[in-house]
Order: C-alpha cells, then sequence, then structure tokens
C-alpha cells in the first residue's frame, strides 16, 4: 500500500547521502526471506492469516512510530545545523506523511481484534510470534539491544514532559501530574 512512498523517501534519502559522499543502502527488493515464505505458508491455514494480518499491522505501526519519532529529531538536528533546505524539502514532507502509516496500521489493528473478534488462542499465538520475532527498527546487534531502556527512558522523558506541558495548568494544579511522572520516571530507571 506505501511502496511508492516508501521507495520515494528512499531514493530521496540516498540522493542525500550521495550528496554528503555516502555511499547509498544496498536494498534487496526482489528476493523473499524464508521466514516470509514459512509466514505464507502457514497463512493458509485455518485461523492463521488473521494472526498474520495482525502481526504485520502491529510491526507496521511500531515503524511508522519509530519513523516519525526518528524524522522528528532528525528534522530539529538539520535546522539546529543551519540545513534548512534538505530539512524543509526532504525530511519535512517525509515527516508528515508518517503519522497516516501509523494510524492506519493501528486502526487495521483495532479493528481486527474488536470487530473481527479474533480467538483468545490467535490473540496468544500473536503474543508469542510478536515476542519471539519483533526488533525495533535499527536494533539488530547485542549491544543496541543493551542500549534500548536508555533510550525508551529518555523517550518516556520526552512524552511526559510534551504531555505535561500539553496539559497546562488544568492538569498540574494540584501538583499530582509532576508526581505522576517523577514516579513512572524512577520505576523505569530501577
Amino acid at each position: 500500500m506505501w511502496s511508492p512512498q516508501e521507495r520515494q523517501h528512499g531514493v530521496l534519502l540516498d540522493a542525500v547521502e550521495a550528496g554528503m559522499g555516502m555511499a547509498p543502502a544496498s536494498t534487496d527488493l526482489a528476493g523473499v526471506s524464508a521466514r516470509t515464505r514459512l509466514v505464507g505458508v502457514l497463512s493458509h491455514m485455518p485461523g492463521m492469516l488473521d494472526v498474520i494480518r495482525l502481526l504485520y499491522y502491529l510491526t507496521g505501526a511500531a515503524t511508522a512510530r519509530s519513523a516519525v519519532v526518528a524524522y522528528s529529531r532528525l528534522l530539529d538536528g538539520l535546522r539546529a545545523m543551519g540545513e534548512h533546505a534538505i530539512a524543509d524539502t526532504v525530511i519535512a514532507p517525509i515527516q508528515r506523511q508518517d503519522p497516516s502509516h501509523f494510524a492506519f496500521n493501528r486502526m487495521s489493528a483495532e479493528a481486527l481484534v474488536g470487530e473481527e473478534q479474533l480467538r483468545d488462542w490467535q490473540l496468544r499465538l500473536a503474543r508469542i510470534l510478536r515476542r519471539r520475532s519483533f526488533e525495533l527498527v535499527g536494533v539488530s546487534t547485542r549491544r543496541q539491544r543493551m542500549e534500548v531502556p536508555a533510550y525508551i527512558l529518555a523517550a518516556l522523558e520526552d512524552a511526559i514532559a510534551l504531555s505535561l506541558a500539553r496539559e497546562g495548568r488544568s492538569r498540574l494544579s494540584d501538583g499530582k501530574g509532576f508526581l505522576v511522572a517523577r514516579a513512572t520516571i524512577r520505576r523505569v530507571r530501577q
């Protein structure tokens, strides 16, 4: 569904990297992994197609959400460095498209679970497969996995700060909002 947009994102980002003297990323658009082939075979078993669809939507939502955060930070960094041309003509348009990808995948997953009523065994199997197969974007080595808690903490602190800023005085007038935020951050750090 998003293939033309995503391919164009890659073309634009490769052009920016080439302009900076970097080699373009290598991609394999023709190959199909053994894992993907196995999923194709399993999809023909009764009840499995919905499990696979749920995993697809959950992965799509997580990837799109990660992209939204990454592009936002990249955009801020480029602008801070004075690289407004690349920020405004390449990164900002890409960043504006990704929230719709997140929304589509999230709403599709919610509809699949809620309206189409997956059975308990399907939800349990989806949880097991998700735990065993999902990795965060850009996290594939042991060292990267060990760094994830620090990133999550930083993102949580950012999200709490943003939420508190958005809610303003109405939520914070009794001071409980700050206590909840501090307690949450303290527990994550532990």
